[in-house]
């Protein structure tokens, strides 16, 4: 089932900017709930076997449903980009003071024998990555707080992800010249 699941998660986290931006020009906010639940319990179907992690999920899911409830629907709809930002912030943040950072624990899927230098290395990717979800999620909760719904869709439906493929390139070529030393 999780194999089904996870390229439509994908492709509903891509267009999910998308789909409320134009949800919000044609419907009452309240009506799109739905898409916002649909997501957050497909991402807890998804979320890894940590015990850990899927009640850190649930913790910021309900307490989104306390922000709906107190603030509005549009506001609990434009969160949905922050608590998933939370979530990897807290996933590859508390990594670091761990045997194995989150980044480690990926590349020894492909390389189980990882030398000390590789280890250091992505102990450093894991510091990155916890940087960009970090600001990556203040810009997405001010642009849902006081950003237009144009800019909020802008951000968290192209910019952010262009800035994640950047990371993602730079790193690749940093790690081939990281290899050839």
């Amino acid at each position: 089932m999780r194999k089904l699941l996870m390229p439509l998660i994908f492709g509903l986290s891509l267009l999910y900017p998308f789909l409320i931006f134009y949800g919000l020009q044609n419907f009452k906010a309240a009506w799109l709930l739905p898409i916002l639940f649909l997501m957050i319990l497909a991402r807890l179907l998804m979320t890894g076997t940590s015990k850990t992690h899927r009640m850190l999920f649930l913790g910021g899911t309900l307490l989104m449903v306390v922000l709906i409830s107190f603030s509005g629907a549009e506001l609990g709809l434009k969160l949905y980009p922050v608590l998933i930002s939370a979530s990897f912030l807290i996933v590859f943040f508390s990594s670091l003071y761990s045997k194995q950072s989150a980044v480690e624990r990926i590349a020894r899927i492909k390389e189980p024998d990882l030398p000390p230098k590789a280890v250091n290395y992505t102990r450093r990717v894991t510091q990155v990555w916890s940087l960009f979800f970090f600001i990556n999620g203040g810009i997405a909760l001010y642009l849902a707080i006081y950003g237009s719904t144009k800019m909020w869709t802008l951000y968290n439906g192209l910019i952010s992800y262009l800035v994640m493929a950047m990371i993602f390139s730079v790193e690749f070529i940093v790690r081939q010249k990281v290899r050839q030393q």
